[in-house]
């Protein structure tokens, strides 16, 4: 792996449909100036071999490690293998626009000081209520609008902070709970989102919202006595 001031890592579980495409756009976009970790959560389809001859790096994880679980492999890589200043996570369904991604770099590069440590996306709706009601503890507590968008940026201080992207099932907000405990600086910016190709990584509707409130459950036990 070489060097990478910004690394953009993106999870994928059987995502053949569209992971081709994403790394391309990525590619045409910030040519050489980012690296691209893929990482391949036990993929059972064509995902690897597409995304090795889109010409990114590529994990490929033997066994199913989740969401967070195939994250936190990519942004260890990154941060510690590449020597990146900031990782920038996406999804691999193609719901990231790459101007979207743009912007967020984009500001990565333009804040100057104080140091961002961590970039939230702010998608224009949420797919479903248990995403409303996350989104109105987040913003009363931390005032974060949309902490489980999976566009995000986060800085190698951060990263390090708790030294794996979760250490409960957080769906990716932990890092904003440890960001704003410790007064990291924390930005938000409005993307974009493309039409869903394939089926929701968290299943059906009932089991989906069933996770995410879970989750939130969690998340306030751990703002309250992590």
């Amino acid at each position: 792996m070489e060097h990478a001031e910004v690394v953009v890592v993106i999870p994928a579980y059987n995502e053949e449909k569209t992971i081709g495409r994403v790394v391309t756009e990525l590619r045409e976009q910030f040519q050489d100036k980012i690296g691209i970790i893929v990482v391949s959560d036990a993929s059972t389809d064509n995902t690897v071999s597409i995304a090795t001859s889109s010409g990114c790096t590529v994990i490929e994880l033997p066994e199913n490690h989740g969401y967070a679980g195939a994250l936190s492999i990519g942004m260890t890589a990154a941060f510690n293998r590449m020597s990146a200043k900031y990782v920038v996570t996406m999804d691999a369904d193609g719901q990231h626009p790459v101007t979207s991604v743009h912007e967020v770099i984009s500001m990565l590069s333009s804040k100057g000081e104080p140091q961002i440590d961590l970039i939230v996306g702010i998608r224009p709706y949420f797919a479903r209520f248990s995403e409303r009601i996350y989104s109105m503890y987040f913003s009363l507590f931390y005032n974060v609008k949309d902490p489980l968008c999976g566009l995000k940026a986060y800085s190698a201080r951060l990263y390090h902070k708790l030294g794996t992207m979760e250490t409960y099932d957080s769906i990716g907000t932990q890092m904003v709970i440890v960001a704003k405990k410790n007064r990291m600086n924390v930005f938000q910016v409005n993307i974009l989102l493309n039409e869903r190709e394939d089926e929701p990584r968290f299943g059906g509707r009932l089991k989906a919202n069933w996770r995410i409130l879970t989750s939130l459950a969690r998340a306030i036990n751990y703002s309250i006595f992590g």
